[in-house]
């Protein structure tokens, strides 16, 4: 029965698979990319009982394609794993570091870190999706040159797309500015349809309301939307005019 790590970087992968019978480290270094773990993971495939992996930036497509290949993935949380080698001797190089998850992993002594069920990652894939696009309308609101701060300032906290339509059309700018209000208004009205649909999956998911009185505040303050403020504009506004 073999054990495997992988150490995870941007631009490189450190593998190491145990032998816990004889000792033998086989170590292999690749591309940090999905055809390469492929190429990894079909060599070993069906030989590895069990694969740990950090719980660091970049791991979350690494351990569902490992999981889609059949392997058993464990998280390592870093900070206790790093506790357990205690004080280093020698420089951190990333063998050491795999070869230090596959000891642990054999000797079931890894510290691991929570991976939730299918359905929560999906639901947090999506959750993420709509906080950053959230965040991109508010930023795209809040563009306004002082020229066309104010006429923009007014039209991005208007609730629909069509009462914009109006106001936008009435505005005394320069032909350059008004462009760039058509496409940043554009801009808005693309995000907005996205966040609808969004919000709709979502709520028949159960999580159909950001305010709910059971949702933590560090919770809501993540998953609430992120819409533009119409007081800031307004001071903002104000200033331009001075």
């Amino acid at each position: 029965m073999l054990y495997a790590a992988i150490d995870i970087h941007k631009h490189a992968f450190q593998a190491a698979v145990l032998d816990p019978e004889s000792g033998e480290v086989v170590e292999e270094r690749f591309a940090a990319d999905r055809d390469s773990l492929a190429r990894w993971a079909e060599r070993w495939r069906g030989r590895v009982a069990a694969v740990a992996i950090e719980a660091t930036t970049g791991r979350r497509w690494v351990w569902r394609e490992l999981e889609r290949e059949g392997f058993d993935v464990h998280l390592a949380e870093p900070v206790q794993t790093r506790a357990l080698l205690g004080r280093r001797r020698s420089a951190k190089t990333d063998r050491l570091d795999a070869r230090w998850l596959t000891r642990l992993l054999a000797k079931e002594l890894l510290p691991e870190s929570w991976i939730p069920p299918a359905q929560i990652q999906e639901l947090r894939d999506r959750t993420r999706l709509r906080k950053a696009l959230a965040e991109d309308r508010r930023r795209w609101g809040s563009a306004c040159t002082p020229t066309s701060c104010r006429g923009l300032a007014l039209l991005a906290v208007e609730p629909a797309p069509a009462a914009r339509a109006a106001p936008a059309a009435a505005l005394q700018l320069p032909e350059h500015t008004r462009l760039q209000v058509d496409s940043l208004l554009a801009l808005i009205a693309a995000l907005e349809e996205q966040l609808e649909t969004l919000d709709g999956e979502l709520s028949s998911r159960g999580t159909s309301s950001w305010s709910s009185p059971r949702m933590s505040y560090a919770t809501r303050r993540r998953c609430e939307a992120a819409e533009p403020n119409p007081a800031y504009l307004r001071r903002r506004c104000a200033g331009s005019e001075r």
